[in-house]
């Protein structure tokens, strides 16, 4: 090589590598050895023959060849698995003409890198210009080889990956069985492209485009690899089908996996009983089945589903009668009581929005809520205070709410499409945000929640969670529709573990709910109790509001070993 040429492509390699990734971190079976050790292995990927004609045509027609046809696609993938946009494929080109290899009856190619920007959201015809633009201005310029461009572009070394690229793309016009019958070898002049974590090794023949994939099994499991193949291949069959799309948007599965995805893995619908019910008319249901049996326990005494139906029924009467219809949002702000059950049972059937509204909160908060649910009316318990708003009234909770029958009061209907409640996100990422949610959503959820979990007329469930976390909802609904027992814990209560395992304990909990936080607090006093066994009820624990760690987890199965623990973590957008 003369030294004007040498000059002019050591400044087009400097200025076409300049801030390159080092790497490409694909996602591997397998930690990085410290030494890459050479253990490779093949799987087949066979492009379907009219995938292959319709990617001839297109290159075609764009003046591109079909290496880089290939070349944009195998790019996209890798760009989706690595989530980079700057993606460098060493691609072998002939060099032949060099000097040293003169008289060699070896057809040699030495791997040079290919530097590709495929994000911006283009279409594949846009991708598959710059990559031929890209390959041509590289074949312009293979006048070093790599091992000497590394040099040149004074590159760290390092043994467990190859420099500029770790993945290759070779393509050819002869099938593998030809080149072998012809003895042309294939090998990289340079030994270098042999150490990529990935090969892409593709020739075309007679209208055929076979290929296989060569991957290094010290960074992934076979099964692995055939995906990465299967993914190629479904990725060129959506964008030769849909060259005009942006690439971003064309999936990586096939057809028929999509449709299993999508379809199949997606089709939840069951038979649920009582679908297209009102949870209120789902409980007097069960109140005129069973109108003696408790359904509520707190500290001023006890429920039965008689009375809290009855108390249900005064309530949406009188909040008919104050003007709450269906997806008139009513304000509760109250702390934990027996009131609150009957409270959020006559707002549902009143055909009201249920809005809770933590007594516990600072004003400044509670009046964003107000104002952004559009709440016009809101309850609140005696001692309570809430922000005094204009066009808000307040109305006090007191016995007189729930006496008599109301019956005269007009009544609108209320579908499984109105809004049953609103419920404000903890504001972690900005300001709150109400979640509307309607009857169906709810029912729909506790129909769930009794189909895997199964509560029945022994159960006694803790509603020990503020009534502005989404948790309260089930605490509060599920047990009085399945015929099982509600028990009121109080702010204090829920506020000292002692006082808590106490309560639990005293009414034989059978199913409770726990952020990991407390769950922490609350086996550090289960520790100090001498009983090896504090809460031999207890079967469930719900766990959420932050996510469960794996040591946490052993730890309360081992001071509570006959407990199962539902890891229900979410968000307040998922319904419940």
């Amino acid at each position: 090589m003369n030294e004007p040429i040498k000059a002019e492509s050591l400044a087009f390699w400097r200025t076409f590598m300049e801030g390159a990734p080092r790497l490409l971190e694909l996602p591997r079976d397998f930690p990085r050895p410290a030494v890459q050790a050479g253990h490779f292995k093949r799987t087949p990927c066979r492009v379907p023959d009219q995938v292959a004609h319709t990617l001839t045509e297109l290159c075609q027609y764009e003046r591109a060849s079909m290496l880089g046809g290939l070349l944009s696609c195998f790019a996209t993938l890798l760009g989706r698995y690595s989530g980079d946009t700057d993606v460098v494929v060493g691609v072998p080109f002939s060099i032949r003409w060099r000097k040293e290899l003169e008289g060699l009856d070896t057809y040699c190619v030495g791997p040079l890198p290919v530097r590709l920007e495929i994000g911006g959201g283009g279409n594949f015809r846009e991708l598959l210009r710059l990559t031929q633009d890209a390959i041509m201005s590289v074949s312009a310029h293979a006048d070093l080889s790599l091992p000497r461009l590394v040099d040149e572009l004074w590159l760290e070394r390092d043994p467990s990956f190859n420099p500029l690229f770790q993945v290759v793309l070779n393509f050819t016009g002869l099938a593998e069985d030809d080149l072998e019958l012809l003895d042309i070898d294939l090998r990289s002049a340079d030994g270098a492209s042999g150490s990529a974590d990935l090969q892409f090794h593709f020739a075309a023949q007679q209208g055929r485009l076979d290929g296989w994939l060569e991957f290094d099994e010290d960074l992934f499991l076979p099964a692995t690899a055939q995906r990465f193949a299967q993914d190629f291949v479904n990725l060129l069959t959506h964008v030769v089908k849909f060259p005009d799309r942006p690439v971003d948007s064309l999936p990586l599965q096939g057809d028929e996996q999509l449709r299993r995805q999508l379809i199949e893995w997606n089709r939840t619908e069951r038979h649920l009983p009582f679908a297209h019910r009102l949870v209120h008319d789902v409980f007097t249901e069960r109140a005129q089945h069973d109108p003696q049996g408790i359904v509520v326990v707190g500290a001023e005494g006890t429920l039965s589903n008689a009375e809290l139906d009855q108390r249900s029924r005064a309530l949406a009467g009188r909040l008919r009668e104050y003007g709450v219809g269906p997806e008139v949002p009513v304000g509760v702000c109250t702390p934990r009581s027996m009131n609150l059950v009957a409270t959020l049972f006559g707002i549902l059937r009143a055909g009201g929005v249920y809005v809770p509204l933590d007594p516990g909160y600072p004003p400044e908060r509670l009046a964003f809520m107000i104002e952004a649910a559009g709440v016009r009316t809101v309850l609140v318990q005696p001692g309570t205070s809430v922000p005094l708003l204009p066009h808000v009234q307040t109305i006090t909770i007191g016995p007189e709410l729930f006496t008599g029958d109301n019956s005269d009061a007009p009544v609108c209907p209320i579908l499984p499409d109105n809004l049953a409640y609103i419920i404000y996100t903890s504001g972690s990422t900005g300001d709150p945000k109400g979640v509307m949610v309607s009857h169906a959503a709810i029912w729909n959820t506790l129909a769930w929640l009794q189909d895997t979990f199964r509560l029945g007329s022994d159960d006694v469930v803790a509603h020990k969670t503020s009534i502005s976390f989404t948790d309260s909802i089930w605490e509060l609904l599920w047990p009085p529709v399945v015929g099982a027992r509600l028990v009121v814990i109080e702010e204090h209560e829920s506020q000292f573990p002692r006082l808590l395992l106490q309560r639990l304990q005293k009414h034989k909990v059978t199913v409770t709910q726990f952020v990991p936080a407390q769950m922490r607090l609350f086996l550090d006093e289960a520790d100090r109790v001498a009983d090896p066994e504090p809460l031999p009820c207890l079967c469930w624990v719900f766990n959420g509001g932050e996510a469960l760690s794996p040591a946490l987890a052993h730890e309360w199965f081992r001071a509570f070993p006959h407990t199962r623990i539902a890891n229900a973590y979410g968000m307040t957008e998922s319904a419940i």
